[in-house]
């Protein structure tokens, strides 16, 4: 009889297991078209979609440890807090919201900084561990290259432990297209996606189609393969993160891809507020012009 019993746990436990991740994976679903529905609202208020984040300038250009606490360097998501019920939770970011202006960042306001502590649960996985990073979180983040030029790249900045332990997280990101916002003179320009550095691009804008083009999508911060294990080094900001590039497709839960705990498949929310699950094995041009809203490469769906 104890053989019989153990046998039949073993065979119901991965069962379980698999009816527990679908439904963690229809909550992730359902907590990203959150996000872009808020997005959408946003754009009904002010006639554009949120800026991705708020870099440097001029837009283009890199962070470097002179200037980087001169911006604000805020993320996209303080943008939708007040169309996800935490409208307390934004005033209390307390740094220059407008696109067209620079200020302190974030994190040079004692207001600013306690608050990006605060947890919320609508931006986390439920298959995810955004709190079990070992290295740091991210301050911000940032897509740049040079005018002119055929090349660009992604920088993280982040606070190691244990200065960053305790900041908020999210595992919801926006897209930044295959790069981002480089200078208009490089050819990666035209691949750029509806956020990026200082946007402000309205849904009509999007030449692909809102439905082909995304907008955010999952995060697990970075896991890397380190001495025979995998390691998760970094996680991300709510308050500072604010875009991510598809350049590097979906193969590998590296910091600089799109990333989940999905087995194979990472959720994404389109701009126009559905959501779609791709396979980490896309064809890489094909998740590219997903990733841009106007270089036209878009001829079927995903």
């Amino acid at each position: 009889v104890i053989a019989i019993i153990a046998i039949l746990i073993a065979l119901l436990l991965p069962a379980v297991q698999q009816a527990r991740e679908a439904a963690r994976r229809v909550q992730c679903k359902n907590r990203l078209k959150q996000i872009a529905l808020a997005a959408q609202t946003f754009h009904e208020q002010r006639n554009s979609l949120p800026p991705g984040y708020l870099g440097p300038v001029p837009v283009g250009s890199r962070n470097n440890n002179t200037n980087i606490s001169t911006f604000q360097q805020i993320g996209v998501i303080v943008y939708l807090l007040p169309h996800m019920e935490q409208s307390t939770l934004e005033k209390q970011v307390r740094v220059l919201k407008l696109i067209d202006k620079t200020g302190p960042s974030w994190w040079r306001d004692a207001v600013s900084w306690q608050t990006a502590h605060y947890k919320i649960p609508a931006l986390l996985c439920p298959s995810a561990n955004p709190y079990g990073n070992e290295l740091g979180t991210s301050a911000t983040t940032n897509t740049f290259g040079p005018p002119g030029g055929n090349w660009g790249t992604l920088e993280l900045w982040y606070f190691p432990h244990p200065w960053g332990t305790n900041l908020g997280r999210t595992n919801y990101v926006g897209c930044s297209g295959v790069l981002g916002m480089v200078p208009v003179d490089n050819g990666w320009y035209k691949y750029h996606g509806a956020l990026g550095n200082r946007t402000k691009f309205k849904i009509s804008e999007i030449e692909d189609g809102s439905s082909y083009t995304l907008l955010f999508g999952e995060h697990t911060g970075g896991i890397h393969v380190i001495s025979d294990r995998d390691r998760h080094l970094f996680a991300h900001s709510w308050i500072g993160t604010g875009t991510m590039p598809v350049a590097w497709g979906l193969e590998g839960k590296e910091w600089y891809r799109f990333s989940s705990e999905h087995n194979d498949q990472v959720n994404f929310a389109m701009a126009d507020g559905s959501v779609q699950t791709i396979n980490v094995n896309i064809d890489v041009w094909k998740y590219r012009y997903h990733g841009g809203m106007e270089e036209r490469g878009v001829t079927e769906g995903l």
